[in-house]
């Protein structure tokens, strides 16, 4: 019966050994939960204020004409081959010529 006993005290040094699992503390949760809430409600606060920034911004490209809505290149005027010819004929174009 020694063998039993033996088993029964490393069972029992093994029970002992065995760290307690902690318990969530519902006190330290709730505080942890109202400083997460605080830290969001901040960075939307600084998010909040970034967006007006930008918006700002955007508006003032606009009107200050900065903006690329709406803009096109300025087109260049097409000319007819008789124009072309015209304006070649008296020296308008500048064109290269070939060596």
């Amino acid at each position: 019966m020694k063998l039993d006993e033996k088993v029964k005290q490393k069972e029992k040094k093994e029970v002992v050994e065995q760290p307690e699992e902690k318990k969530p503390d519902s006190q330290g949760l709730v505080d942890r939960g109202i400083e997460t809430a605080e830290r969001l409600e901040r960075a939307n606060k600084k998010h909040e204020e970034l967006l007006e920034r930008q918006e700002a911004l955007a508006v003032t490209n606009v009107l200050g004409g900065k903006s690329d809505a709406g803009q096109e290149p300025p087109k260049k005027k097409e000319i007819s081959d008789k124009e072309y010819a015209e304006k070649a004929m008296s020296g308008e174009l500048n064109v290269k010529e070939e060596s």
